[in-house]
């Protein structure tokens, strides 16, 4: 073996040998394994440099085999320190041994300099890791993003590096103790013997499912086949944590059954436990299984919600359905104040006799009563003192008599769910209405209580679809025709209005005949051009609602359709090559009747016309 000779001396005393020793490079040669360096080595005592030994030859084997292996230059085994008789140790380059820290934390110190002399900032760096930089030659390129990983071993013997950077790519590594030169474009060539971390349940300490969770996953699955969807069943668990907590599941999977054995699909099925989840409960679904079958599902249905919020027993359900029977309503009635107005079961039934003693005051009879029940089940739960009374004094005040008015309610019923003094606004509306003759007859054409209410659907209509009040007033006195449209046509004229043409609610303000145009002959042929030249980019502005309803139809037709052939039957009214082509006026055939007739001609008659014209002809 053979030693590369050092930049100093080899005389330093003994207690400096250490450090002297570490500069050394080692590579193999036996020559030099002859050096008084090595017999002054082997005579010293094993008791007082014996740590100091195994400090050194693990150095030297960590050098040549450890963190930087490199290829041998001799093809014979590696140095090794002999005994000469003197000290019976005998150390091998592999011989392992635990660092010194000391030296450890001095590498560390060392190559911290290095990095620091290279504008690497080493601070917060940790050896042993990968640590993520700003690369001093590219400063983190256009992004400023830390494209410097730098990895220090654990020993703090060495560092390489490498920049991330597409442009910059700079690359190197470097040791603590060497011969002072950093060198590069080598990362290759140091091994980092990263440490492998074994994953295992007690490393993410993990815990077992717990009894709650597994049975919150089997209520899950329960659901899912009932016929919940993800969302759904996701909303449930998170809003009833009692319940997937305390139920049990087989008691939950007999009460779906139940449920479904009376005829319930499973969306009705859904919507009942998402409104009330406690009507899964077993022992209230047996008790009500034998007055559920008396009644339809949809009635079912309300029933049971109601019935399970308020803990109600089935008696009380019975004897509500006797008591309405004794009050003379068919069956269709009664099924229809259970379906619609389940709260009947907590009605007081004195209130409920009153309510329809007052409605036969008012000149209303027994099928009438039956009629408006079915129509506005919720009529029982009105007061007769509080609002039924003052409803019909209201009426009384505007000047009508009670047989009018009981033929208007059995008529309409829903005019005892108009409040005080909105039939009175209607009526002031109606009543300054500046529109010609015609329409103020189409409108009181059945009597003025009858318009008056027929405003007030048209004002409940125009306020569902976004207006306030005072606008859906105003926008009824700008076009009375509506009181005589449908509501039907109302709404979907709105609903072509926000969803195909794109405008809002409030344009029907600044353009009311919007709404009292014929849909299929105006609104959608003009929509149609429009669209039209506004997709071919022919529009050189844009056109709101006020330039496609305003303009005649003439003036229409004459802006947007005569320029542009195309669109005649779009239109409607034009085709071919834009030329209005009038009706007959006569039906067809109708000519034949005005032919003169036609008389047969005799001899004298021809002679006597040709010598006329020869007459003529002189």
């Amino acid at each position: 073996m053979r030693f590369l000779h050092h930049n100093q001396c080899f005389h330093s005393p003994l207690t400096k040998l250490s450090s002297l020793s570490s500069s050394f490079n080692l590579m193999g040669s036996i020559p030099l394994c002859k050096s008084p360096s090595l017999v002054f080595l082997s005579h010293i005592s094993s008791s007082s440099y014996c740590s100091w030994q195994r400090n050194f030859l693990y150095r030297t084997n960590l050098l040549l085999h450890g963190s930087f292996p490199v290829q041998p230059m001799s093809p014979r085994k590696p140095f090794s320190m002999k005994t000469n008789g003197v000290s019976p140790f005998t150390s091998h380059a592999n011989v392992p041994g635990p660092p010194d820290e000391g030296l450890s934390s001095t590498q560390l110190n060392v190559l911290r300099k290095k990095l620091e002399e290279l504008n690497i900032n080493t601070e917060s760096c940790v050896p042993g890791q990968t640590n993520h930089l700003l690369c001093p030659m590219c400063k983190g390129g256009d992004s400023g993003e830390r494209s410097l990983s730098l990895y220090i071993s654990e020993d703090g013997g060495a560092a390489v590096w490498i920049c991330f950077c597409a442009k910059c790519g700079w690359k190197g590594r470097t040791l603590a103790f060497a011969d002072g030169r950093s060198s590069y474009g080598s990362l290759g060539q140091v091994a980092i013997n990263k440490k492998k971390r074994k994953i295992t349940a007690e490393s993410l300490q993990l815990e077992p499912l717990c009894d709650e969770n597994s049975k919150q996953g089997s209520l899950a699955n329960l659901l899912h086949k009932s016929g919940f969807t993800s969302s759904q069943m996701q909303y449930f668990l998170s809003k009833n944590h009692l319940f997937s907590r305390n139920s049990n599941l087989q008691d939950v999977e007999s009460s779906v059954a139940v449920l479904l054995s009376f005829g319930f699909l499973p969306e009705d099925l859904v919507s009942m436990v998402l409104d009330c989840p406690a009507i899964l409960d077993l022992e209230f679904l047996k008790k009500w299984e034998v007055s559920l079958s008396q009644i339809g599902l949809h009635s079912a249905r309300n029933m049971l919600i109601l019935s399970r919020r308020f803990n109600l027993d089935p008696s009380i359900f019975h004897r509500t359905v006797n008591f309405l029977k004794r009050l003379g309503l068919s069956d269709a009635a009664v099924t229809g104040v259970l379906e619609d107005y389940p709260e009947i079961l907590l009605s007081n039934e004195q209130e409920i006799s009153r309510t329809i003693e007052f409605l036969m005051g008012i000149g209303i009879r027994r099928d009438g009563i039956d009629r408006i029940i079915r129509s506005l089940p919720r009529v029982l739960g009105f007061r007769v003192d509080g609002r039924l009374k003052s409803l019909v004094s209201e009426f009384e005040d505007l000047g009508f008599d009670q047989n009018v008015i009981a033929r208007e309610i059995v008529r309409e019923p829903k005019i005892l769910g108009t409040e005080l003094g909105e039939l009175s606004r209607c009526l002031e509306l109606l009543g300054n209405l500046k529109c010609r003759n015609s329409i103020k007859d189409e409108i009181f054409r059945d009597g003025a209580f009858r318009a008056a209410f027929e405003v007030k659907q048209r004002i409940d209509c125009l306020c569902k679809k976004g207006l306030i009040r005072t606008e859906a007033f105003k926008l009824l006195w700008k076009e009375p025709r509506l009181v005589t449209y449908e509501i039907e046509n109302i709404e979907k004229k709105i609903g072509f209005l926000i969803h195909k043409m794109k405008f809002g609610i409030e344009c029907l303000m600044d353009v009311p005949e919007y709404l009292g145009i014929n849909f299929k002959k105006q609104i959608v042929p003009r929509y149609n051009v429009i669209e039209y030249l506004g997709s071919k980019g022919w529009l050189g502005s844009q056109v709101g609602l006020r330039e496609i309803i305003k303009p005649s139809r003439l003036k229409f037709y004459n802006l947007f359709v005569k320029p542009y052939p195309e669109c005649g039957k779009m239109f409607g009214k034009f085709v071919g090559d834009n030329e209005t082509k009038s009706p007959s006026r006569h039906p067809i055939g109708l000519w034949k009747v005005f032919k003169p007739q036609r008389h047969p001609e005799s001899r004298e008659d021809t002679e006597n016309m040709k010598s006329f014209m020869k007459s003529l002809v002189k």
